[in-house]
């Protein structure tokens, strides 16, 4: 028979737990105050540069190549500032629960076509001129339609997408897909960028945390992407992860369940879809941006 506890044992375990719990509320704190000087940074930046532009447009004898110029940097500005906006808001209804998913029937591949494109436009305007994009599909199914939220799906890859772009100077960034087995679908973001410690691929998916030194002048951003993402993917039922990519870059993992009538259409190809960049350069494919 097991022995029960004391009344002194449970006093002991009672005031253990009241300590990590203070000490959990001073990180998690800690990490809310670096959080706000961080997003009060990042919002600063890009208003200040729509207002310093916006107001240089105001000079009449500026010249055709200069209103453009500035124009370029008050969108590019504008984008950035949205974009911080919009992790801050979906970061918010996501803790309150208010994100419910809407469910459509849409092509894996398609999706991935449509991002594909999206990162070939962030790629020339971050002038990743030595980055490579590459889109990876398996060669059985190359084509998948499957029933899930397209929207917040196209979120969680955009997330991580960016996330690649902004880590890697040169080299690769691969998205694609495969599945796993019948029951789970499976994306994948590689690249070849700089990669993150062991000791933080469970941490960066935490809300607060930045994962960069706070004096890096290369990252930008709210630091929110990667929380948002673990948060959508786990009301999808599904599971994120991070690995590293060889020695250099990381992975990032995403598998979600598929329901056996969410297979509106699926087919295979003989030919495999993943192409070298001989091949996409040689058919004038859009699947390589370099």
């Amino acid at each position: 028979m097991e022995e029960q506890p004391t009344y002194g044992d449970l006093q002991k375990r009672v005031k253990e737990l009241e300590q990590q719990l203070e000490e959990k509320k001073e990180e998690y704190q800690q990490l809310k105050r670096i959080f706000l000087s961080h997003v009060n940074h990042e919002i600063r930046t890009p208003m200040n540069s729509i207002i310093g532009f916006s107001s240089l447009l105001a000079d009449n004898d500026i010249t055709r190549e200069q209103k453009q110029l500035y124009l370029s940097y008050i969108n590019n500005s504008s984008e950035s500032l949205l974009g911080i906006i919009e992790n801050m808001i979906d970061m918010a209804m996501l803790e309150a629960g208010q994100v419910e998913l809407q469910e459509s029937s849409f092509s894996v591949g398609g999706m991935l076509e449509e991002l594909y494109a999206r990162l070939s436009v962030m790629k020339q305007k971050r002038n990743k001129d030595l980055v490579a994009l590459l889109l990876s599909r398996p060669q059985e199914p190359a084509e998948l339609d499957i029933v899930a939220d397209r929207y917040r799906l196209e979120q969680i890859m955009m997330n991580l997408a960016e996330n690649a772009m902004k880590f890697t100077d040169r080299g690769v960034i691969e998205i694609g897909f495969r599945l796993k087995n019948e029951n789970i679908l499976q994306l994948f973001v590689k690249d070849t960028g700089r990669g993150i410690d062991a000791g933080h691929h469970q941490m960066i998916f935490e809300s607060f945390r930045i994962s960069r030194k706070e004096n890096d002048p290369h990252i930008a951003g709210s630091g929110l992407g990667l929380s948002i993402v673990k948060s959508l993917v786990e009301l999808m039922k599904g599971e994120v992860w991070m690995e590293p990519n060889g020695e250099q870059g990381s992975i990032f993992k995403i598998n979600l369940p598929l329901k056996q009538d969410s297979l509106a259409a699926a087919r295979s190809e003989k030919k495999g879809a993943r192409r070298s960049f001989l091949d996409d350069l040689r058919l004038g494919s859009r699947h390589l941006a370099i």
